[in-house]
């Protein structure tokens, strides 16, 4: 694993749940994303037309990551909908109320 110094000041892209694991405990301060919303936007690598259970499965894994790798005091600042509409899907999704028991259930306070 690279030492920390290498990951200082540096924009990484790749699988977030994978890049996310290899950053050391503790070590982040800020992280700032704005995730797939599962609306069907066509990705180049990602399918975001899962199914919810899939999507949220999905959203808990990087969340878990980004948890571990935050430290005590730093922060995540994350750009979701207030609701989608995933008709073929369910119908309409309450999404940051959905997002934030996510967020709960893995020790966001």
């Amino acid at each position: 694993m690279e030492e920390l110094k290498d990951y200082l000041n540096r924009i990484t892209v790749g699988d977030c749940i994978n890049n996310m694991s290899q950053l050391p405990e503790s070590s982040v301060d800020l992280l700032v994303t704005s995730p797939p919303y599962n609306v069907g936007i066509a990705y180049d690598q990602h399918d975001d037309k899962q199914s919810m259970e899939d999507y949220w499965s999905f959203t808990k894994q990087w969340l878990t990551q980004a948890f571990r790798a935050l430290k005590d005091d730093g922060r995540i600042a994350v750009n979701i909908p207030y609701e989608v509409n995933v008709q073929d899907r369910g119908g309409r999704v309450l999404f940051m109320s959905e997002f934030w028991s996510v967020m709960k259930e893995v020790g966001f306070k």
